[in-house]
């Protein structure tokens, strides 16, 4: 869903101007600025000036890029990983792991390359469609004649703990692929048992190796993986977050992880979901800044929408920023960003809300949409359209919407890497 809808009558002149663009990591002006003193004047109309409207768009000069370094990096491992599964090479894809995960090597936004290399070796082991970056496609049913080889090639070479990996993974794609894109409540006995015995093998596999021993973050995120369908989830559930981190505090895929796991639909409660964000930015303070918190409330909110009120948005706002910059300031991912900030305005919560309830509510969504705002104005550098439900449309409305106060001045906008700068109106 687009973040406001588009006026129709914007965009046949989009598309025009769009068609002459050059697609591409190069700077790309789109529009021209040039403002005359008639359309300064005209500025005092009532309705919202939207910079994809005809006569507007000609008022701000932005990039378009197709692709970023960061998603340019992952189509390129996931192809690299592809074609050493159909190789069957799985001892040379096993070094190759621990070499990146030992180095904890990561794309420009943060992405852990052993989690790329995983997914793409999944889907091509199961012979599915390579997956794009940030999808989620239903998690692919390794065969399991190839699932079994991995797992006696890791027991009989446990010092490549790559195969241990790769096995465990395997595993863990089996038991995810039972379930598909079901809800909870739709997923038959008879499938939860499957499901757990996959996840079981891979927690079986993963049991030889200690991930802090071999100072291998790669089998701390998969053994905390396996606490999906554990006996006793709660005995271990901290300790393993706690081991991941420790390991590999930049990652944040730790804390999302956890932020799930420790959810009331999972394992745990609110008010631990609240703690364990506050903890978790005070152990990665040096590392990633007030990062953590933004993660954990990016997907504690999804789930849970009654954590808006326990979110600080002081402190929200400054996470975000931190994990902006930890990600490079990759505009694909602001883009995602910013979405997920859209659906934290609008959480899901009971019916029967209080009227104090509401009030908080309305409150803090209007920080987190001042949050929004802030980071279209100083972090949005380029538009990567894909990245947008509603392509450049829809990026142009958002931007229009932030900076509605400087267009009804009259004021032209260039977008850069120091995000939006304003220029003064014609005189």
């Amino acid at each position: 869903m687009s973040d406001t809808q588009i006026n129709p009558r914007s965009l046949p002149h989009l598309l025009k101007d769009a068609a002459t663009a050059t697609w591409g990591l190069a700077r790309t002006p789109l529009f021209s600025i040039s403002t005359s003193r008639g359309l300064a004047r005209s500025l005092n109309a009532g309705r919202p000036i939207h910079l994809g409207d005809r006569g507007q768009s000609h008022r701000i000069v932005f990039e378009t890029v197709d692709t970023t370094p960061d998603l340019t990096q992952q189509v390129q491992i996931t192809a690299r990983v592809a074609e050493m599964v159909r190789a069957e090479d799985w001892i040379g894809l096993a070094k190759q792991l621990a070499d990146w995960d030992q180095a904890r090597a990561a794309t420009p936004a943060g992405i852990r390359l052993t989690e790329i290399a995983l997914r793409a070796a999944g889907y091509a082991a199961a012979g599915r469609a390579l997956p794009t970056p940030y999808t989620e496609p239903v998690a692919p049913a390794v065969p399991h004649h190839i699932a079994d080889l991995l797992d006696a090639m890791a027991m009989k070479q446990p010092q490549l703990y790559g195969l241990t990996a790769l096995a465990a993974a395997f595993r863990i794609y089996q038991g995810w692929s039972i379930r598909g894109k079901r809800a909870a409540e739709d997923v038959p006995h008879a499938d939860w048992t499957r499901m757990a015995e996959a996840f079981n093998r891979a927690e079986w596999v993963l049991a030889p190796l200690d991930p802090i021993l071999l100072n291998a973050p790669l089998l701390a995120a998969l053994r905390f993986e396996t606490l999906i369908c554990h006996d006793d989830p709660r005995r271990y559930l901290h300790r393993y977050y706690e081991d991941w981190v420790e390991l590999d505090p930049g990652d944040q895929r730790a804390h999302s992880k956890m932020a799930w796991l420790l959810s009331p639909l999972w394992y745990g409660s609110f008010d631990e979901l609240d703690a364990l964000a506050r903890r978790a930015v005070e152990a990665t303070q040096t590392t990633t800044g007030t990062a953590a918190y933004a993660s954990i409330y990016r997907k504690t909110m999804t789930c849970a929408g009654e954590m808006i009120f326990r979110l600080d948005t002081a402190l929200l706002e400054s996470a975000v920023f931190d994990l902006i910059d930890h990600r490079g300031s990759d505009p694909a991912f602001v883009a995602r960003l910013l979405k997920e900030l859209r659906g934290m305005e609008r959480p899901t919560l009971p019916r029967g809300l209080s009227k104090l309830q509401k009030d908080i509510v309305k409150k803090k969504a209007q920080r987190v949409r001042q949050i929004r705002t802030r980071i279209i104005r100083e972090r949005l550098s380029a538009i990567h359209p894909a990245s947008w439900p509603g392509g450049t449309a829809a990026a142009l409305t958002a931007i229009s919407d932030a900076m509605q106060p400087e267009l009804r001045r009259g004021c032209q906008l260039q977008m850069s890497s120091d995000g939006i700068t304003v220029q003064k109106a014609a005189a």
